[in-house]
């Protein structure tokens, strides 16, 4: 999908980018360039039990502090 075709997308759907939500575009070279660096220090898969511990500290948080987290808590990261 073209930056053009994802901002459009973006638009229509009524989501409005500010400050850390802000999308930013790699050219295709740059991309493959970050998919070729190897990880330093110990990169795991995050278990069921970690799951668990995030969403009990997502439920401790109010709710002005879940709007200002944005798109990031709908966001699933397992």
């Amino acid at each position: 999908m073209s930056e053009q075709t994802f901002r459009q997308k973006l638009a229509e759907a009524g989501v409005v980018l500010h400050g850390a939500d802000y999308v930013y575009y790699f050219p295709e070279e740059a991309k493959n360039g970050l998919l070729r660096e190897k990880p330093e220090g110990v990169v795991r898969q995050l278990t069921e039990l970690a799951e668990a511990i995030f969403a009990q500290f997502q439920s401790a948080a109010s709710e002005q502090d879940l709007d200002e987290i944005g798109p990031l808590g709908g966001v699933r990261l397992f």
